[in-house]
């Protein structure tokens, strides 16, 4: 509910769509697991696209591009098993792939995309 609440004040947080995507498959609310990991991946997008744009130092933008690059993993590797729960082996594949292209290595995307095939 909490999240539930933060996102209600702040549509465009990032962190409570991913934590509720987290919660919801825990929960085995894998559809909706998979619609929060979708909505936190578009604002994480959005991120990305405003720090590009705006002036920082480059180091920062090193470092915010990397941080985003993290998540974005992170968001493709938890689709990709709430995917897997729901039984649709083959967008859990094309997930765990997204995820080995953000991060070659990626151990963990590199073994649940095994088990897939």
């Amino acid at each position: 509910m909490e999240f539930d609440t933060s996102i209600s004040i702040n549509p465009a947080n990032f962190t409570a769509y991913y934590s509720r995507g987290i919660s919801k498959n825990n929960l085995r609310d894998f559809t909706g697991a998979i619609q929060d990991y979708n909505k936190a991946l578009e604002i994480l997008k959005k991120n990305a696209k405003k720090y590009q744009q705006s002036q920082m130092d480059t180091t920062l933008i090193r470092a915010s591009q990397f941080a985003l690059e993290s998540f974005e993993k992170d968001i493709k590797y938890n689709k990709g098993t709430a995917e897997y729960n729901q039984n649709d082996y083959l967008a859990a594949i094309q997930s765990y792939d997204e995820a080995v292209k953000i991060d070659s290595l990626f151990v963990k995307a590199y073994n649940s995309r095994g088990e897939q095939r």
